[in-house]
């Protein structure tokens, strides 16, 4: 399976899973979420609002996928920022690759968690899916975005 593959199915069960398209809650996170190449979700339950973002991870490095994490993380925020409403945010960035990530990308990618700090009302967590093996890499506590089981479930 490819990186868009893998994509494509997530597009078509999410739904089904309670999410939306980012558009649909905020259209200016939705369009800086797209030119940074993310395929993005959202899901609102009460006040708390949960986004998930995919994006191929081929050929990034440690400067790209810090790059592309701080930014998806200053987005994703903004939607909070937009809606006074959201009282809690929890968002995933997930990087998918085809072939295993380097040991060093992905102990890298999964140290980016923001805060540190595991028992705020806001979390930002990466992710991987590795497509090779069929695992998904998660920190040790992630932010309930997306669950790694749903992720895992979509592979099948």
């Amino acid at each position: 399976m490819t990186c868009h593959e893998y994509i494509m199915r997530v597009v078509t069960r999410a739904p089904g899973a309670g999410y939306r398209e980012v558009e649909e809650l905020s259209p200016a996170v939705a369009r800086e979420l797209k030119m940074l190449d993310f395929v993005s979700f959202a899901r609102r339950e009460g006040a708390r609002m949960h986004v998930f973002g995919l994006r191929s991870g081929a050929g990034l490095g440690r400067d790209q996928i810090r790059t592309l994490t701080d930014q998806f993380h200053n987005v994703a925020w903004r939607a909070r920022k937009d809606d006074p409403q959201i009282s809690g945010l929890h968002v995933a960035a997930i990087l998918v690759y085809e072939k295993a990530p380097s040991p060093d990308a992905l102990e890298f990618l999964l140290g980016r968690s923001r805060p540190r700090w595991p028992f705020g009302a806001d979390r930002t967590t990466p992710m991987a899916v590795d497509l090779s093996s069929g695992e998904i890499h998660a920190p040790w506590f992630p932010a309930k975005a997306v669950s790694a089981r749903w992720l895992a479930a979509v592979l099948k």
